[in-house]
């Protein structure tokens, strides 16, 4: 025998051997009614898989049905011999014989699960009978199973139309009245707890919203404070703007001082002299303009070019690139205007481009340079700031956006520069800020949005 034989012989008997506990449990009317129904069920199965009952609707079916199941293998070989009462049914090698043995210690009847059982249960009960099982004998070491049994009169308390499955119904009715009493605890359980749920939730979105309130304040103090972080540079940046027009108009002053001593007759000279000290304050004006107008902050999106906002930001911090020999190479041409926060998106070029100078400084580069490089689409506009000062170390390049990270001496490094870039740029104007390694330095690049959706 196969395996795969042997696992369905095996799952046969397990069916057998569990169907029959379980009607056992039963009382005799209950179980007769399930049996027979059954038994009704197998015989219609057959039929439609083709195998034949020529039915006479009487108890000669009885004989009929049990050639079927001779017939096609369900018993080696059956033997029939008349008993005092009934007949003596000898099966030798009945299918599932193991599964009848072990129910015999559990029930009177083993044989309630056996198919063939309940065809007979039911053909004789269409007639008015009863199948009565008086005696039954297992011989294990020849595989030979004898039964006696008898076709009897039904009870008469069937005859009179009495459900012999009411008093299964009843007990189990009782068993659902327990049920449904536990099933109510469970159901007022489940209300109280839903009722606590809904109540942490309410608290919980409350905390959420009071949480994010705070995070949006913080987030906005924290731009301030960068900036304010960042006037200490500005100040620095207006000293050497300053210094060039403050020496040239203190030229002009010991200019106009020598000539009034020595010469009266040179007021013909003092108009150029005036022109030059005009131009000078003029210059001294605009840089203060242009920082008063970085230090204000952009409350409404604006409509602006791209263009003008990186050449203001080159205005502010020309200076100090100069001052470092750095070379600014660019290559942008932006011919659509975007809407967006034009100061904030100055303040991250300024601190991008400090970052560079820092980094040539750091790196010691000879002949420096920053590369502003733009491209844009019909839905972004991209900006690249690019420096050859030795790059972003590869251990760190992930964290440098993080809040207080820098890889600066504590004097001069607060951890705020990029950290506010990243949230301005990302945030403010729902665009994004990343970072790489590019050739011989830094790239950052920023990607902006034609326009941000108002909030």
């Amino acid at each position: 025998m196969s395996d795969k034989t042997k696992f369905r012989e095996k799952l046969y008997e397990a069916t057998l051997f569990g169907f029959g506990k379980i009607l056992s449990k039963y009382n005799v009317f209950a179980y007769d009614t399930i049996v027979k129904d059954v038994g009704y069920e197998v015989i219609q199965y057959l039929k439609e898989e083709g195998y034949s009952i020529d039915e006479a609707n009487d108890l000669s079916d009885i004989h009929r049905v049990i050639d079927l199941f001779v017939e096609n293998g369900f018993v080696d070989k059956l033997e029939v011999v008349p008993a005092e009462k009934g007949h003596n049914f000898i099966w030798h090698n009945l299918y599932g014989m193991k599964a009848y043995e072990k129910l015999q210690h559990i029930t009177h009847n083993p044989f309630l699960s056996c198919p063939l059982n309940a065809s007979l249960v039911y053909i004789a009960n269409r007639n008015g009978k009863s199948l009565k099982l008086h005696n039954k004998v297992f011989h294990p070491s020849t595989r030979v199973t004898e039964s006696q049994e008898e076709i009897v009169d039904r009870n008469p308390t069937d005859s009179k139309g009495f459900d012999p499955i009411v008093i299964e119904n009843a007990r189990l009715y009782e068993l659902a009245e327990e049920r449904n009493q536990e099933l109510n605890k469970e159901i007022a359980l489940n209300k109280n707890l839903e009722k606590e749920l809904r109540n942490l939730n309410k608290h919980l979105e409350a905390r959420v919203e009071a949480e994010l309130k705070k995070r949006q304040e913080s987030e906005q103090i924290a731009v301030q404070q960068s900036k304010m972080a960042a006037m200490g540079e500005m100040m620095s940046l207006i000293a050497h703007q300053w210094k060039q027009p403050l020496s040239a108009i203190a030229g002009v002053k010991m200019i106009f001082d020598l000539n009034a001593s020595e010469n009266p007759d040179f007021c013909e000279n003092i108009k150029g002299l005036f022109d030059i000290i005009g131009e000078q304050v003029q210059y001294l004006t605009d840089t203060v303009n242009d920082f008063s107008d970085f230090l204000k902050p952009t409350k409404t999106p604006l409509n602006v070019n791209l263009n003008q906002i990186i050449d203001q930001s080159l205005k502010i911090i020309s200076k100090s690139l100069e001052i470092e020999s750095i070379e600014v190479v660019k290559n942008y041409d932006f011919n659509k205007n975007i809407t967006t926060f034009p100061n904030e998106i100055v303040q991250v070029i300024i601190n991008l481009l400090r970052n560079s100078i820092d980094a040539v400084k750091s790196n010691q580069t000879k002949d420096p340079k920053v590369y502003i490089l733009g491209r844009q689409t019909d839905s972004y506009q991209e900006l690249e700031i690019i420096d050859n000062g030795g790059g972003i170390k590869v251990p760190v390049i992930d964290e440098i956006f993080n809040q207080y990270f820098t890889t600066k001496d504590d004097a001069i490094g607060t951890g705020l520069g990029l950290y506010m870039s990243k949230i301005i740029i990302d945030k403010h104007c729902q665009g994004r800020l990343s970072a790489s390694n590019k050739d011989q330095g830094a790239c950052f690049t920023i990607r902006l949005p034609l326009n941000i959706e108002q909030v």
